[in-house]
């Protein structure tokens, strides 16, 4: 995961809950934006880019399903449900609603840590931030010659033939030689 700090919308009506995680976030340095009702979630999320949403369900004004749902609707940003509905009926609603991730009160702080860390890191994989290299042997110069470069893309012809797609990288066979000089 990157060093920068990860902004976390954390959306929880019980005070004495929000003030905890946040406390325990923000000493995991995450840069936490807490609120107390639906409405506030929306508001922020409107004005601010977040990484991750823990949303409670049961929350005043806009209710946490219709929350997940206009936040699903504009955003992959993954959200992870944090709620005293534990049945398992409102666990797939939940998830069918947009969650990444559903955990129930009463919750452990590490869990909810651990399961921050995988939905990051799964947001992370799927935009193609993550750092994939690969080293390609090359037996032009000699047989031990070597690159590592990044594999951001692949892309497919018309014949469904793949090819690597690597910022900077001229293949070989697109240079030409102009005197003495190579372009």
């Amino acid at each position: 995961m990157s060093n920068e700090t990860r902004r976390i919308l954390l959306v929880e009506d019980e005070k004495a809950i929000r003030d905890a995680v946040t406390a325990y976030l923000e000493r995991e340095n995450y840069w936490v934006t807490a609120v107390g009702d639906g409405q506030e979630a929306l508001e922020e999320f409107s004005k601010h880019h977040f990484d991750l949403v823990i949303l409670d369900l049961m929350l005043p004004r806009v209710p946490g399903e219709r929350v997940c749902r206009a936040i699903r609707d504009n955003s992959d940003v993954p959200i992870i449900m944090l709620t005293a509905k534990g049945e398992v009926e409102d666990r797939i609603i939940g998830l069918e609603l947009g969650a990444d991730d559903y955990l129930v009160k009463p919750f452990g702080t590490s869990e909810l840590l651990a399961r921050i860390r995988t939905a990051l890191r799964h947001s992370q994989r799927a935009a193609g931030t993550h750092n994939n290299s690969v080293q390609l042997k090359l037996g032009l110069l000699t047989p031990t010659c070597s690159v590592v470069c990044l594999l951001p893309q692949v892309q497919f012809n018309k014949f469904g033939l793949a090819a690597l797609v690597v910022p900077g990288f001229i293949p070989f066979g697109a240079l030409k030689r102009s005197g003495k000089e190579w372009s």
